[in-house]
Parts: structure tokens; C-alpha cells; sequence
């Protein structure tokens, strides 16, 4: 069927079901909306012009949900796809709406057009879908009558609460429905794990860490996103008293990076366990220090512009330095490992990596008698301590994070629009510890998927760098607002 046609028969389809029609033009990111659609959506004149659809009328499960339809379409052979959306109406009604999409592309290949048309779906639709998850939540339940059961929406409030939960964490189902779950549930990882998933949409397994009675209980964790959302099933797994809060007491640590935000993260965790940290500016600033102070441990990240963490280690221990030396690296490789035991490192950690992993190899190269106890503290930096505990660490981190962020968006649009791997993949490496202290996972999934794109030298197309701005612009807009609430 020709190009031609196919439109055709979508604008026909379009009438015979009441629906609406759309045209979104990649190459200059302009949206136009038929009068039908402007309608069923409960707008007239009033309709905003050249406004993107997905963005305003979505929340942003649904926003992303259309974008990876679109980008899986626009990376094969397909040419069209149906999915179902939810859309807010003007009265502030949820519209369950069918999509219907077709992709159009230039004799290259390339895509420059989508063609769409949307119309409600039918109740039948609806109520077998809601018939589904019912049954699935039945199914579920009969296997966690005795556990952990929580239900929650795509924006991670209680929507169920069974009384395993009210047994174990002491909090009775009217004290926590409809409340954000981070603030009932405070354990970092578990929020950042469950907003994974959300993402995702893909089954997870992690752990659960509540302190109750002086007591840490710890959970496994499956999470098993649904269409409403995702279904939190726990098993009590151990429980710790008296957990050590300060291991790394009296430990002085030298860490050498060129990122004033890593520093200053670096600085968050370990005070946190009792150490005193140094910071040097590079590979030359930190074998001024390691030669004239005294430390238990140095910390290389192994991409400084002066000099690269193996040429500072080896300056180091040839100069007689036998204070360990661990590598901290977002490229990290089974070869980045073999070149770091050859530099004369004793181990590697991998940026982002958990506080558990973190502790335990400090621990255990600075001399301090290792520990493996759950509930030492979140795998993330937990920013909410920080500027507590240290305003004008925060404070200063924050600030650090903006200047950094707005030098890699520039630098990232620029490895895009010129297909420059190796640019694009040492600024997503610098930002990469950022992201996941925001937790903004999609984010970072969506820089790696970029990445690995430009890795094969596949070309970006405009709309996949559209939302790269877009997110770094929501970035910004959340740092801004953190700093904001400092003042």
C-alpha cells in the first residue's frame, strides 16, 4: 500500500469511529490537531496552539509511554502501532483513549512525520483490562495473605495496605492510604528501586530496610509493575539490633577526582561513617597530598584532564606510596580492572554504586574490621541528611551539580547532533553519578540507550534530542527548586 493510501484509510478509520487526528512533524517538532480532536479532549477555541499533545494532556507515565512506542517504531520496520492511553480532559476527567500511529519516513528512511488518530476506548476494552488486573491482584494476594502486600499508583502513593504490613512496620491501613510511599517507607534504595520499575515496567527484586522498636527489619522484596501501577510483595528476611552507624570512625581518606560534585557526594557518605575526607582537585593536586599528609586510603577516579588515575597511581607507588589506592570509575570493564591491578591498585568501584558495596571495600582496604550487617544506610547518597546535617555542604553540592549539568547538556547536544561517541560517552560518565543520586533513572535509561545508539553509529533523530533537552531542562528545574528551599 502506498504512503498515500495508508493516510487515507487512517483518515477515513478516523471519521467511521468519532475520532480525533494528528500530525506531528519530527523535523520541526510541530504538532497540529484536528477540531474533532481539539473536542473530544473538551477544548475549542481556547486550545492552545502548536502544543504537543503527549505534554500537555499526559502525566508523564503516559508522556513516556507514547515516546518509547514511537522511538521502538521509528528503529524498526514497522510503520504502525496502537496503544492505549490515558489523557487528562479539560474538566480534569481521565479519558481511556485508543492511539493509533503511523510513521512516515523520506526515501532514506529517515522519520519525519507521524500520523495519528485517537478516539476513546471502548468500555468493553476498558472493563476487560480492569478484569485482568483484578485477577491478577487475586492471584497475588492469595500468596502474600501472611507477607508484605502494598498496592500503589504510577505516582508511588498507597493505594493498598495489607495487615501484614500494619503487623510488621506498625502503621494501620488508615494512617497510609493515599500517601506518598516515600513518606511512609523511608529506605532511599527501595524508593530509587521501585521508581526503576515503574519506569521499566520490568519485575524487580531488592530489599526492604525499616527501623522500628530500635530494630532494623529487613525485607526481601519483589516489586511487579501493573497497568495501575505496581504490586509490592515482602518476606521478612532478618532483623538487626544495635546497628553500627559509625565504622569508618577515625579513617582519613584522600579523594582525587575533578568533579567538585563527586567530591562533595564522596564527602556526604563517608562523613556519615566517621571519616574524614580530603579532597584533591586532579592527579597532580593529589600526589602533592598523598606525599606531604597522612591517610588510610585514596580514592582515584581514573578520567582527571591533568592526569588519569593510572598515571597518579603509578607516580605514587613508584615514588614508595604504600597507602592503598582504590580506583573509582563510571567506565568501568573488565579491561579497566586488568589495567588497574597492572597500575597497582588494589580493587575498583564502579560509579554509581551502592553505599553497602562502598563501605565494604573501605572498610575492608582501610584495615577497619568489615562489616556485613544489613541496614547499615541506604545505597544512596541521601540528600535529605545532607542538608540537615551540613547546609552549606549541600548547599555547595547543589550548585556544583547545576554548573556541571549545564556544561554536559552542551557538550551532549553537541556529541549528538555530530555523532561523537567518545564525546558523548565521557560526559554521560561524569553526570552518570548525578543522575542516580536524583534518582532520576529514566533519564540516565535514556542516556544509555543514546549511547549505545551512537556505539553502533545509528543516527539520533530530532525527537529523541528534543527530549533530552526536555529532561535536562526538568533536571535543572528540580536542583533550582532543592536550592531554592535552602534559602
Amino acid at each position: 500500500m502506498r504512503l498515500d493510501d495508508s493516510i487515507k484509510k487512517y483518515e477515513m478509520l478516523a471519521k467511521a469511529t468519532q475520532s480525533g487526528t494528528w500530525v506531528w512533524d519530527l523535523l520541526n517538532d510541530h504538532f497540529e490537531i484536528d477540531e474533532q480532536l481539539k473536542s473530544l479532549l473538551g477544548y475549542s477555541e481556547d486550545f492552545p496552539s502548536n502544543t504537543n499533545l503527549w505534554e500537555a494532556f499526559a502525566s508523564s507515565e503516559e508522556y513516556n509511554k507514547v515516546l518509547q512506542k514511537i522511538n521502538v517504531l521509528s528503529h524498526s520496520n514497522e510503520c504502525n502501532a496502537e496503544i492505549l492511553v490515558r489523557l487528562n480532559h479539560k474538566n480534569g476527567e481521565l479519558l481511556d483513549c485508543k492511539v493509533k500511529l503511523l510513521l512516515n519516513r523520506d526515501s532514506s528512511g529517515k522519520s519525519f512525520e507521524i500520523f495519528g488518530t485517537l478516539s476513546l476506548a471502548s468500555r468493553e476494552k476498558v472493563l476487560e483490562q480492569e478484569a485482568q488486573r483484578a485477577w491478577k491482584t487475586l492471584e497475588i494476594l492469595s500468596r502474600s495473605m501472611s507477607e508484605l502486600f502494598i498496592e500503589v499508583d504510577h505516582d508511588q502513593v498507597i493505594k493498598h495496605w495489607n495487615r501484614s504490613c500494619q503487623k510488621f512496620l506498625g502503621k494501620a491501613q488508615s494512617d497510609v492510604l493515599n500517601k506518598p510511599i516515600k513518606d511512609v517507607l523511608f529506605d532511599k534504595d527501595f524508593q530509587s528501586d521501585l521508581f526503576a520499575a515503574l519506569v521499566r515496567s520490568e519485575p524487580t527484586e531488592t530489599e526492604l530496610q525499616f527501623e522500628k522498636d530500635k530494630e532494623c527489619l529487613v525485607f526481601e522484596i519483589r516489586i511487579q509493575p501493573v497497568e495501575s501501577g505496581a504490586f509490592i510483595l515482602g518476606s521478612f528476611k532478618s532483623k538487626v539490633s544495635n546497628v553500627t552507624t559509625q565504622p569508618l570512625e577515625g579513617v582519613n581518606i584522600l579523594y582525587a577526582d575533578d568533579l567538585k560534585s563527586n567530591l562533595l557526594m564522596m564527602k556526604g557518605r563517608c562523613s556519615n561513617w566517621g571519616a574524614d575526607v580530603d579532597f584533591a582537585f586532579g592527579g597532580q593536586e593529589a600526589i602533592l597530598k598523598a606525599q606531604s599528609g597522612s591517610y588510610d586510603l585514596i580514592i582515584m577516579d581514573l578520567q582527571m584532564p591533568d592526569m588519569s588515575g593510572f598515571e597518579t597511581a603509578n607516580t605514587l607507588i613508584n615514588s614508595g606510596e604504600s597507602t592503598p589506592i582504590l580506583a573509582y570509575t563510571s567506565a568501568f570493564s573488565d579491561e579497566i580492572g586488568t589495567k588497574v591491578r597492572q597500575a597497582g591498585m588494589v580493587d575498583v568501584i564502579a560509579k554509581p554504586t551502592s553505599n553497602q558495596e562502598l563501605l565494604d571495600k573501605l572498610i575492608r582496604y582501610s584495615s577497619k574490621e568489615a562489616t556485613k550487617e544489613p541496614g547499615i544506610e541506604s545505597r544512596s547518597v541521601d540528600l535529605e541528611l545532607m542538608e540537615s546535617t551540613d547546609q552549606s555542604t549541600y548547599t555547595e553540592f547543589i550548585n556544583s551539580m547545576l554548573t556541571e549539568l549545564a556544561h554536559a547538556e552542551i557538550e551532549i547536544n553537541t556529541a549528538i547532533e555530530s555523532n561523537n561517541f567518545e564525546l558523548f560517552r565521557i560526559q554521560l560518565n561524569n553526570i552518570k553519578p548525578s543522575l542516580h543520586v536524583l534518582e532520576l533513572s529514566n533519564f540516565q535509561e535514556l542516556l544509555k540507550g543514546i549511547e549505545d545508539q551512537l556505539k553502533f553509529e545509528v543516527p539520533i533523530n530530532e525527537n529523541v534530542l528534543s527530549v533530552t533537552k526536555r529532561y535536562f531542562g526538568d533536571t535543572k528545574k528540580l536542583l533550582t527548586e532543592k536550592l531554592h528551599l535552602t534559602r
